[in-house]
This record gives C-alpha cells, sequence and structure tokens, in this order.
C-alpha cells in the first residue's frame, strides 16, 4: 500500500507540474502575440505622418502580417477556454482586420485599392482568429450560463463575426 500512495502522489505532483507548465506557456503565447500587436500598431501610428515612409510602412506591415499568420495556427490551436485567450484573439484580429481593410499592404494599384490577394489574406486572418475567440466564448457562455461576464463576451465575439461578414 505504502509504494501506491507514493506511486500516487508522484503522479499526482507530476499532473500539477504539467498543468502550471501549460498555463506559463499560454501566457507567454499570449504575451507574444499581444506584444505583436503592439508592435504592429506602434509601428503603423509612428509611421504614418512621416513624410516618404510609404513604402517602408508598406514592408513593415506586410511582414508584420506574414509574422502572425505564422504564429496563428497553434496560438488558434490552443485548447484553453478563457477571457484571456478569447481577448488575445479578439485584439489581433482587430489588428489584423484593421491593416488588411483599412490601408492597403503594397504599393497601391492604379485604383489606389490594397492589391485583392493581400487585402483577402489579411481578412481571412482576422477571421480566423475572430472564428476561434467566438468558439470559445460559446464554450465558456455554455459552461457558465449565469455567469454574465461570459455572456458579454460571447456577444462581443457576435459583433466581431457579424462585423466580418460585411467585408467579403
Amino acid at each position: 500500500n505504502e509504494e501506491l500512495v507514493e506511486s500516487y502522489k508522484r503522479e499526482s505532483d507530476a499532473r500539477v507540474l504539467a498543468q502550471r507548465n501549460e498555463e506559463a506557456a499560454r501566457q507567454q503565447s499570449q504575451l507574444a502575440l499581444s506584444t505583436l500587436a503592439s508592435v504592429i500598431n506602434d509601428l503603423d501610428a509612428g509611421l504614418k505622418n512621416l513624410a516618404g515612409s510609404h513604402d517602408l510602412r508598406q514592408r513593415l506591415l506586410k511582414t508584420s502580417l506574414e509574422k502572425l499568420e505564422d504564429v496563428a495556427e497553434p496560438f488558434v490551436a490552443q485548447t484553453a477556454i478563457d477571457r484571456n485567450t478569447i481577448n488575445a484573439l479578439n485584439q489581433l484580429g482587430d489588428v489584423v482586420s484593421e491593416l488588411a481593410g483599412n490601408r492597403p499592404f503594397a504599393a497601391p494599384n492604379l485604383t489606389g485599392a490594397p492589391l485583392p490577394s493581400e487585402r483577402d489574406s489579411g481578412v481571412r486572418l482576422a477571421r480566423t482568429f475572430y472564428t476561434r475567440a467566438f468558439e470559445l466564448a460559446e464554450k465558456l457562455s455554455v459552461a457558465n450560463p449565469e455567469d454574465v461576464e461570459a455572456q458579454k463576451v460571447l456577444l462581443a465575439c457576435c459583433g466581431k463575426m457579424g462585423a466580418m461578414s460585411y467585408r467579403d
């Protein structure tokens, strides 16, 4: 019996450690993505009114979008269902949506509009973030039907998904 008790204790300790490591990794992912989103916004705001910075701004924004695409899949695939994850996904969706829809990612074509493939890529990425946020918010809401904050989070996600439908 002592061996069984000791084995159970080791297994329990290992499980707790694994959960702590998973939480730390999730928090680091959220921090990295939030930092990237913040840097994108800061760069764009800082260069917006600088004369002659259009080409540099376009390259930086395009590179930022590509890097967001690189990290999006693993982050979107994570299974944690919490408000922080949902908020991070929505913030990233907001950044990408604004960049994709309001500003071109490349030199303007003859009409001055964003090149369709680059705009579509950004809208698609924003929709990926918003969709995953909505899925997690829906699960959070179902798991906590009496939690008013969970219902507000779901409502906000519904609004973002609705707004994306106008982008098509």
